[in-house]
């Protein structure tokens, strides 16, 4: 993400939320909210927060129970969801497995098409992720290059992460109109 999109961020580098995240920076902004790279000083590990936008502020628990639903390494694991005290008001934040590494996008982006075994090896992985999710139940609905993290697994090879399940539908839902 540009600096210059991240500006208007609500949440500055150093503050807390509920007592528990310190914010490190700011790494993502999607239409519904901001993405944060956050130290969990509970349980001492770095995590991902997506805070909804002010607009959005209570909008982020149907993505969180959907997203909780998948377990699976190329599926972004979702840890909880939080409602802290910001200047804003009460927002619901979720906190979540940091990635650390850039979207498909953006690597498009700025290098053009992956290499033929680079996008072979991702596009297996986001499918075994996606299949995962169907065999759960979760729909994703918003699978676009965006969406997908890459970053390394232990041994240092390419890791594609499914993420963003904000309009995600759970089957039973998606079967029975239910929108959240």
């Amino acid at each position: 993400m540009h600096a210059d999109t991240l500006s208007a961020a609500p949440l500055p580098v150093g503050s807390r939320l509920a007592d528990r995240f310190l914010i490190v920076r700011a790494v993502g902004r999607g239409g519904m909210g901001f993405v944060y790279e956050a130290l969990d000083e509970k349980v001492r590990r770095r995590v991902a927060l997506k805070c909804a936008a002010p607009r959005h502020l209570h909008r982020l628990s149907p993505e969180a129970r959907a997203a909780r639903e998948v377990s699976h390494f190329n599926v972004c694991k979702v840890h909880d969801v939080h409602v802290v005290s910001t200047p804003a008001g009460e927002m619901d934040v979720l906190s979540m497995e940091f990635i650390d590494g850039e979207t498909l996008s953006a690597r498009v982006h700025r290098d053009g098409p992956l290499p033929p075994a680079s996008a072979r090896a991702v596009a297996r992985q986001i499918c075994a992720g996606l299949a995962q999710a169907h065999r759960q139940g979760v729909i994703h609905g918003d699978l676009k290059p965006a969406n997908i993290m890459l970053g390394r697994d232990a041994d240092g090879a390419l890791r594609a992460v499914i993420t963003d399940f904000g309009l995600a539908r759970l089957q039973h839902d998606a079967d029975t109109g239910d929108r959240g």
